[in-house]
């Protein structure tokens, strides 16, 4: 079989729209592929098993409960004195351990309570250091904050006055503690 190539003016423009129709363009853009966005890093959704039902909670009893044979209770109380005005006294009971610590944080309208409790160093003698912050929030965006850190010995049954703090109108803040 022989191949015969004809050349002519016409036969090479011809040629060229026939391949440039058939043949992709260097220069043309390449095919697109559909984009593929990555999903979120999320667990895949999985119908929720059938919890078991769980039987009513006993309510908690009215009074703290009987403290560790290694810990004692630690009963806190915080006295406003104003002239010409009520005494306030709040009252804070818990627990602490002989090597650990207790906190209370309480808050009451404006009033707001943080009481840290905590042995300084091991046995049933040492110290207790105590935290006490009171912070109340007055009108106008003001605040009024008082801060105690004392460390005493205590012996149970005896209240001993942790701290007592005089102002200049009168008024006094005292910390009471007592062992129990």
């Amino acid at each position: 079989m022989q191949i015969r190539l004809v050349s002519s003016a016409t036969a090479a423009p011809l040629t060229f729209a026939v391949l440039s129709l058939v043949a992709p363009s260097a220069f043309a853009d390449p095919p697109r592929r559909p984009v593929t966005v990555p999903a979120a890093y999320s667990r895949p959704r999985v119908a929720e098993r059938p919890r078991p039902a769980t039987p009513a909670r006993p309510a908690p009893p009215a009074t703290l409960a009987a403290p560790a044979a290694s810990s004692v209770v630690v009963s806190i109380e915080v006295r406003e004195i104003r002239a010409g005005a009520r005494t306030t006294i709040e009252r804070f009971t818990f627990p602490v351990t002989e090597r650990g610590a207790s906190r209370i944080d309480s808050r009451v309208g404006d009033l707001e309570y943080r009481i840290a409790v905590h042995r300084e160093g091991g046995g049933a003698t040492a110290p207790l250091s105590f935290d006490v912050r009171k912070l109340e929030r007055l009108p106008k965006n003001l605040t009024s904050e008082s801060k105690v850190s004392a460390s005493v010995r205590m012996a149970p049954g005896q209240p001993v006055v942790v701290a007592a703090m005089d102002r200049a109108d009168g008024s006094r803040t005292e910390v009471l503690a007592e062992l129990k």
